[in-house]
């Protein structure tokens, strides 16, 4: 079975080619760059260089695939137009499968980077080709990525507000199910809201389940991706970009981000997800 992930080089792409490759799946992704291709191929994946709105890239991949997994690079302002680029040439292809990784809540037309992702699945709806669409909640890798360690204390330096309740899920918990669901049979048609929390929690209850935590200085701080103090964000993101992310995290300021419970993610697993204490040992082996 040959599996085409349209984006290799971010964190979706290389943990779901990790869980592929460990079932036996002959996996290879689409990524920009000869650094990022030597990651894949150290996960047991191969992989094609190119741009995702290249679209002899794209053809070259689809038509070598038995199955494909959409991973669309974050925010970027074309994900529609590449989503039909990706249908159309599936629609002249011999695939079994189209799997799009979307999110938990993509109903919100105010919030654009959302709302992209309903688009996208309704342009699956109309394709006639046999889909199936993933919606994770938001990757409790999210807040551990924003740590930093310092002497004698640790910081968390967040996007949103860290009083704001979310619904969440770890990564390794959905690259294990849709590797599951693209080499099982029976899940054409298929919608999944995979969470790995019964109850939206905020960041400081969060840090409340990790005991290992306990004896530093903690504290969570927000600083939002358009100051100037997220320089990071700044040269990475143009002003469009930076808006759609301004809108998207002023909406969980506001709102939260609470949907989904783990039973669907339970019943693909087969087991509970894993919980915070969980994710956060096995990121750093404790």
């Amino acid at each position: 079975m040959k599996i085409f992930v349209t984006d290799g080089s971010c964190c979706t792409g290389k943990a779901v080619i990790k869980e592929l490759v460990s079932l036996g799946a002959e996996v290879y992704g689409l990524v920009p760059d000869d650094t990022s291709a030597y990651e894949i191929e150290k996960l047991g994946g191969r992989t094609l260089i190119g741009d995702i709105r290249d679209e002899y890239i794209l053809e070259k991949g689809i038509k070598a695939a038995d199955k494909i997994y959409h991973v669309c690079p974050s925010w970027i302002l074309d994900e529609i137009e590449v989503a039909n680029k990706i249908i159309k040439i599936s629609q002249g292809s011999d695939i079994s499968l189209l799997g799009y990784h979307s999110v938990m809540t993509p109903h919100f037309d105010s919030v654009p980077s959302l709302w992209n992702k309903m688009q996208v699945q309704m342009l699956l709806m109309k394709s006639h080709l046999p889909f199936t669409v993933i919606q994770p909640a938001i990757y409790m890798q999210s807040l551990f990525d924003s740590m930093v360690i310092e002497s004698d204390s640790i910081k968390f330096e967040l996007p949103f507000n860290p009083d704001a309740q979310i619904s969440w899920v770890d990564i390794d918990d959905v690259a294990n199910a849709v590797a599951l669901i693209l080499t099982r049979p029976n899940h054409v048609g298929g919608t999944y809201e995979l969470c790995g929390t019964d109850a939206p929690i905020s960041c400081f209850n969060v840090l409340k389940e990790i005991d290992n935590l306990s004896l530093k200085n903690i504290e969570l701080i927000h600083v939002p991706v358009y100051e100037d103090e997220n320089i990071s964000f700044i040269n990475k993101y143009n002003s469009k970009q930076m808006n759609h992310q301004k809108l998207y995290y002023d909406f969980i300021n506001a709102n939260g981000m609470r949907a989904g419970n783990s039973k669907v993610l339970t019943m693909l697993l087969q087991r509970s997800p894993n919980s915070f204490k969980r994710a956060f040992n096995l990121k750093y082996q404790l």
